[in-house]
């Protein structure tokens, strides 16, 4: 579980407050759903800002990767 930020957390419950008070159950259906993306998001942004360690080895590998293309290019 990621515990967001005091900056991420009130933006994450503005969020909810404006999904709660739109007028039509169709509005909220689509603030609902953006709502679950911002809340993705500001976690991932949590998780990299605290610095993401990835956890499978496909993770692992492409961390790798991205460290091999960085050397390579850096190289010349």
């Amino acid at each position: 579980m990621t515990v967001l930020s005091a900056g991420r957390e009130a933006i994450r419950d503005l969020a909810i407050l404006d999904t709660i008070n739109a007028p039509t159950g169709e509005e909220r259906t689509v603030k609902a759903r953006a709502l679950v993306e911002l809340d993705r998001r500001l976690k991932i942004e949590q998780a990299a800002e605290l610095g993401y360690m990835p956890s499978t080895v496909e993770g692992c590998i492409a961390v790798l990767n991205v460290a091999a293309t960085i050397a390579e290019t850096l190289a010349g």
